[in-house]
């Protein structure tokens, strides 16, 4: 299991017109299962979470929210992750 937001991965994939696990699979070449997940949630919620986390690398975009929110968070991957991932999870 890798935990990561792979989001050029996604992009590249929704640009594409591929599964993410199809693409990760081109990329790392081999026949490994691969199977991807897209864990969605509002950004308020997602704000809440890294805060309470603590972690060191969310610090930068803590500190300037609008910046991230509007780059990252609205730049369309809400849209493209849930169409190219196998699973979808929404909380």
């Amino acid at each position: 299991m890798v935990d990561a937001p792979f989001l050029g991965y996604i992009s590249a994939a929704g640009e594409q017109g591929q599964r993410l696990s199809e693409y990760i699979r081109t990329i790392a070449g081999g026949d490994t299962t691969i199977r991807t997940v897209w864990v969605g949630t509002d950004t308020t919620q997602l704000r809440e979470r890294m805060a309470h986390r603590g972690a060191e690398r969310d610090q930068p975009k803590l500190a300037d929210w609008e910046t991230y929110r509007t780059s990252v968070l609205d730049s369309g991957l809400a849209r493209t992750g849930p169409r190219v991932v196998d699973y979808l999870v929404t909380n």
